[in-house]
């Protein structure tokens, strides 16, 4: 917080607090340790009031620059997303949309002689964070106004890419007349990549995902990348970009890293494993040069270029902020870095509560994290590093909120039931939810839990095929394993009545369903820890692979006790399937298998829980399976739509009659009970 306001608080004799007490452990502690940082934050914004002029609306007041006012928001953005708390979405909204400019493309007037290419993208970034948060659209505003932001500066800087000398790279300063403009630097260059690389994943165009290899390539050719991934800051154009400023600042490994880690978790094959190589590689140089300011300081963050020398200028004292955001989320979209990530953030974060601990309200931050204390000094820049460093250890280990199209929780999907879709909590229950982990490497398990037993209702559905469409669009190709949150059912099938008068149900959700998972481009696993009837037993055939609970559990087909016909994809999946004795058992006998029963039948593949779903994956060599074949393609999803082609021609063709069939059918049986209620009330009346 600022010292001049703390002072007057301690004058006016008020109780204050001494240090943050955080214990990295609790989220309980770390979400009220970083909503004290960010109050901390927004003591130095001003520029909000009544008499603000317009132009100044959104920005910092001096010392601070034009670009760090946009590094804030973004802080607060995720501060949002991982608090939910909503006390400064207006302020935020209000901050991003004051500095547009004319063109929309955040080149105000105010700002546009002096502003460099590193400036203008630092609000584009904070746009981003928006779009993936899902943050508020201002009321009055295109809903993809902050996409438009985004793509606008990008834009703006793809036609700077100046091929006049150095074969290509960015110029720091937009305009000849200010100095910087003859140097080629990383945080421009970096940034231009990180924009790139968040614009493929997030639009899925491969121009963004072009231009993402060639800035990186481009930084390569100039040194500005070393071999052992150092970044440099910059070098200049006059010579061609012989020469290199060797000076290495944490931002800028910072700025590519989360680049990479999204390109490694967007692309697939040969091109993920040359992104997880660079991503791998900057995530040790950032340990190597960026944690260990003393021996008996291992992993505390610290600025190496300037904090020794105690000669950090206004902008560096903000550049941990930085590493500590994005080595973050970095290690959400690149899950096998988040341990060596963890290991470095919460001593950092520690560290940093413990130098929290300045000024009269005893919370105000310093700069030396690794001293022990409050080393005097504050600002702006204190405060955002602490906060980031803090608030990211909720992203590493708690549930974070996701955007409905592009979650952040890609680690451990970690999706929270309301996040998928405005229905889904109701439909399953107060404590309904679908999460989605990673117990290995491209293994991908989905847990969902919709009380009393997962039944399967349009918003269950539902949220299982996003989450599906996540994994395939965001994610490296694995094997994905379904499973259930309730131990004693996997799902106990179709709710009827929901069934039947739910308009467009069989096409649009279920069938849609059941679709999804047979024609999955990768392999997917039935982990059935518990009763499977009906419609679950029906969507566990969906599967390439079933593994059965041997404990517990039976998997039937009781159509012909509940009086409901089969449909044409219900069974052609088991003539598909199982043997036609087993098809016989199955829907004429209703007959309740046990796990051994099942087993013998072919009905499921093997026995066991989530262990042994993982060995028989190692055995049958199942991620590789999802992999591209000799021909560079991806064929295990076109060899099972060959494979079940007669099912699918059903699924796609007859969701219509089929629901129109269970339709007819439920009325018969609801008319029927009222028939049954009428003449037991006319006996009892008739017998009294």
């Amino acid at each position: 917080m600022k010292l001049g306001v703390t002072l007057t608080a301690a004058a006016a004799g008020l109780p204050v607090a001494r240090s943050l007490q955080l214990n990295v452990n609790s989220t309980d502690s770390i979400q009220h340790s970083a909503s004290t940082l960010a109050y901390g934050v927004m003591d130095y914004y001003t520029n909000n009031q009544s008499t603000t002029p317009p132009t100044d609306v959104g920005t910092l007041p001096p010392p601070s620059y034009w670009w760090e006012a946009a590094a804030v928001w973004a802080g607060l953005i995720d501060f949002w997303n991982y608090t939910n708390d909503t006390r400064y979405i207006p302020t935020v909204q209000e901050a991003l949309m004051a500095q547009t400019g004319p063109d929309n493309n955040y080149m105000p007037p105010a700002y546009f002689y002096t502003l460099g290419n590193d400036d203008q993208t630092f609000w584009a970034l904070a746009c981003l964070t928006a779009i993936e948060c899902g943050f508020p659209v201002p009321e009055g505003n295109s809903s993809s106004v902050y996409l438009d932001l985004a793509v606008a500066v990008w834009n703006t800087q793809v036609y700077r890419w100046d091929t006049t000398s150095c074969n290509g790279g960015l110029k720091w300063q937009v305009f000849e007349s200010r100095s910087g403009y003859n140097y080629k630097n990383s945080i421009s260059n970096g940034g231009f990549f990180q924009m790139s690389a968040r614009l493929a994943r997030y639009t899925g165009n491969q121009t963004y995902l072009d231009w993402a290899e060639k800035s990186w390539n481009w930084m390569r050719d100039v040194d500005l990348i070393s071999s052992d991934y150092l970044v440099f800051d910059g070098t200049n154009d006059l010579i061609n970009c012989s020469e290199v400023d060797h000076t290495v600042w944490s931002y800028n490994p910072a700025m590519l890293l989360y680049g990479t880690a999204l390109l490694y978790n967007y692309t697939n094959g040969s091109e993920s494993e040359m992104w997880q190589d660079r991503t791998t590689g900057l995530v040790s140089a950032c340990a190597d040069r960026f944690f260990t300011p003393f021996d008996n300081a291992t992993n505390i963050m610290y600025e190496t270029a300037c904090e020794p020398k105690n000669n950090c200028n206004n902008d560096q004292y903000s550049f941990k902020a930085y590493l500590a955001r994005w080595m973050s989320k970095a290690s959400i979209v690149a899950p096998y870095i988040s341990d060596a990530v963890s290991m470095l953030l919460k001593p950092s974060a520690e560290a940093a509560a413990g130098a929290c601990s300045g000024g009269a309200d005893g919370v105000t931050c310093g700069q030396k994290w690794y001293i022990g204390g409050y080393d005097g000094s504050y600002g702006i820049g204190q405060e955002l590093s602490a906060l980031e460093t803090v608030q990211s250890l909720l992203l590493l280990d708690g549930e974070v909120r996701v955007n409905r199209r592009y979650p952040l929780t890609e680690r451990q999907v970690r999706v929270r039931v309301e996040d998928l879709g405005t229905d889904l909590a109701e439909a399953m229950g107060q404590d309904g939810k679908l999460v989605c982990t990673t117990p290995k490497d491209r293994v991908y398990l989905i847990t969902f839990t919709s009380p009393p037993d997962n039944r399967l209702l349009t918003p269950f559905c539902q949220a299982i095929i996003l989450a599906l469409d996540i994994l395939e669009t965001r994610h490296a190709p694995g094997v994905v394993i379904t499973t259930s949150g309730i131990s004693k059912f996997y799902s106990n099938g179709l709710d009827l009545d929901h069934a039947s008068f739910t308009p467009g149900f069989f096409p649009d959700t279920l069938y849609a369903l059941w679709r999804r998972v047979l024609t999955f481009p990768m392999p997917t696993i039935a982990l059935l820890n518990g009763h499977a009837f009906a419609g679950a037993l029906m969507l566990a055939m969906m599967h390439d692979h079933r593994i059965m609970n041997p404990h517990k559990g039976y998997v039937c087909l009781n159509e012909v006790e509940l009086g409901v016909p089969l449909r044409p994809p219900m069974s052609s999946i088991f003539r598909e399937k199982v043997s036609p004795q087993c098809y016989r058992r199955v829907v004429l006998e209703a007959y309740r298998f046990k796990a051994l029963e099942a087993l013998k039948e072919g009905i499921v593949d093997s026995l066991g829980g989530l262990e042994e779903a993982l060995t028989y994956v190692d055995e049958l060599k199942l991620v590789q399976k999802a992999q591209k074949g000799m021909s560079g393609k991806f064929v295990y999803g076109d060899l099972k739509r060959e494979m079940y082609r007669e099912t699918i021609g059903y699924l796609e063709n007859f969701g219509a009659e089929d629901g129109r069939e269970y339709a007819i059918q439920a009325r018969k049986k609801r008319d029927h009970d009222v028939a049954e209620r009428k003449v037991k009330d006319w006996e009892v009346k008739a017998k009294l």
